[in-house]
């Protein structure tokens, strides 16, 4: 049991190490597609460092 809860911790901590809003381009290309360019001017509260969400 003991072996099980370190090897979910570290699991956790490695699935923890993804930086917010840093897609790679493919992902980048479908997260912006059906946002106008404008759109984190127009609604700043829906937006993370320029990216909508």
């Amino acid at each position: 049991m003991k072996k099980m809860s370190i090897l979910f911790l570290v699991l956790l901590l490695a699935s923890c190490t993804v930086e917010v809003g840093n897609f790679p381009d493919k992902r980048l290309k479908l997260h912006e597609m059906g946002y106008p360019e404008d759109y984190c001017e127009q609604k700043p509260d829906r937006c993370v460092e320029g990216v909508a969400w």
